[in-house]
């Protein structure tokens, strides 16, 4: 059983004004990239990725000179899945995680993924007692050394960039099938400048040390790939001078929002002013989203932009059509998740 979560996340009371438009904030919860099958929860990481040769995608370009350089990177896969793993275990997702130390495939092609075969898989979740695998099948480096002199100061800067392919798969005792996913990171360093050009260089960080710092990084950043993970996202609230207005914002502001919808549906029902009645409507929707009732806030939203569709394709149009559109794809990624975490 994947851990219980709450899917529209909380509200952050830091409200700001602005000509009768008030923005928050909500910690709402994202898939992740990956579903797996809820009910294995006991995952094995295992590296089959071929090693780099060193000579493959290093460069350094100087003012007066350009080459390739070597760079050991055969131990960039385990800094990656090891940093990873740190992060699985921190969030309590399955039931236990386990790295296998061994190179499946340590000799193979780096440039093509090679597929694990259905008995390896069997063999290696008996031996470990787990019941899915995730494989890191590649991982890929490109980086790049550029120099450059600095007119106005008459001095030296440099900047090394690096840019990561790594490929993954999902494997199932079992199973023939499996789900493959593949990402693209860059990152960036860069030196102060120098009136010495060596000085300059001296400033980056040695190229094998960038490049395992790389593979941490991506090791932990996969963690919002492959799990479920909290984001923020605003949200507008209308407000007026009308009374009922007013006191709703007064039940918002004590998170009562059962207690604003009531006064905002009461104004929505009398008023004839579309203008104002759209505004209702979305205030509406975005109290019942934070109050869990999606059905009433997909219902509201949709009230909220046909009536705005009919005025004038102003600021409030276009702030309503925008949470209309946001508040779908919320919709579709809640459905995901209930898959994700077995709901």
């Amino acid at each position: 059983m994947k851990p219980h979560f709450l899917l529209l996340g909380l509200v952050v009371f830091l409200f700001i004004s602005c000509n009768s438009l008030y923005y928050t904030s909500i910690d709402v919860l994202r898939p992740a990239q990956t579903t797996f099958q809820p009910t294995n929860n006991d995952l094995l990481l295992v590296n089959n990725a071929a090693i780099q040769s060193s000579t493959y995608g290093h460069e350094t370009n100087l003012l007066d000179k350009k080459m390739n350089i070597d760079v050991s990177t055969d131990s960039l896969s385990i800094y990656c899945l090891d940093a990873l793993k740190e992060e699985l275990d921190s969030r309590h997702f399955f039931s236990s995680v386990q790295l296998d130390s061994d190179m499946i495939n340590a000799n193979g092609n780096f440039r093509n993924r090679t597929r694990i075969p259905k008995k390896t898989i069997n063999g290696l979740c008996d031996r470990f007692g787990s019941n899915v695998v995730l494989s890191l099948d590649k991982i890929i480096v490109k980086d790049i050394l550029n120099e450059y002199f600095v007119e106005d100061n008459n001095s030296y800067a440099d900047e090394l960039e690096a840019t990561f392919l790594t490929e993954w798969s999902v494997y199932y005792p079992d199973s023939d099938k499996s789900s493959t996913v593949q990402f693209k990171d860059t990152m960036f360093w860069s030196s102060d400048e120098s009136a010495d050009r060596w000085d300059a260089i001296s400033r980056l960080p040695k190229r094998s040390d960038a490049l395992i710092d790389g593979a941490l990084y991506i090791g932990r950043k996969c963690i919002s790939r492959f799990l479920p993970f909290w984001d923020k996202e605003d949200r507008f609230i209308f407000s007026s001078n009308n009374k009922l207005m007013k006191q709703a914002m007064d039940s918002v502001v004590y998170r009562k929002w059962n207690a604003a919808i009531v006064k905002w549906k009461k104004l929505y029902d009398t008023t004839k002013n579309n203008q104002l009645k759209a505004k209702l409507a979305n205030n509406i929707a975005i109290a019942n989203e934070i109050g869990g009732n999606m059905d009433e806030a997909l219902k509201y939203c949709n009230i909220s932009l046909q009536i705005i569709e009919n005025e004038a394709y102003n600021k409030t149009y276009y702030l309503i059509k925008d949470y209309y559109a946001l508040l779908n794809k919320r919709d579709k990624e809640i459905k995901l998740l209930k898959q994700q975490l077995g709901e």
